[in-house]
C-alpha cells in the first residue's frame, strides 16, 4: 500500500467495482424473489438479462481499466456503475 499509489489505486477501484456489483446481484435476487411469488418464468425474464448485463458492463469496463493500467494511465469508472466504498 505504502509503494505504489498507481497500484493502489487501481486495486482499490477493482474492489469497489467488485462490491457494486454484488450489491447490485443481491438486488436483482431479491427483486428476483418477490417476482417468483407471482410467476417464476416472470421473475426468469427479468432478472436473468438484468444480471447478465450487470456482469457483461463490468467485464467491459474491467477490462478498459486493464488496458488504461498497461499504458501507465488511470481508468476511472463512472458513478453510476461503481460507488466509492473504498479509497
Amino acid at each position: 500500500m505504502r509503494r505504489s499509489p498507481f497500484v493502489r489505486r487501481h486495486a482499490a477501484q477493482a474492489l469497489n467495482l467488485s462490491i457494486t456489483v454484488l450489491l447490485y446481484n443481491i438486488s436483482a435476487l431479491i427483486l428476483g424473489g418477490l417476482l417468483a411469488l407471482d410467476t417464476v418464468q416472470v421473475a426468469l425474464l427479468i432478472v436473468t438479462p438484468l444480471v447478465a448485463g450487470t456482469w457483461l458492463v463490468a467485464l467491459v469496463h474491467l477490462i478498459r481499466a486493464a488496458i488504461a493500467a498497461d499504458v501507465g494511465g488511470y481508468y476511472e469508472i463512472p458513478g453510476w456503475m461503481c460507488a466509492t466504498l473504498v479509497r
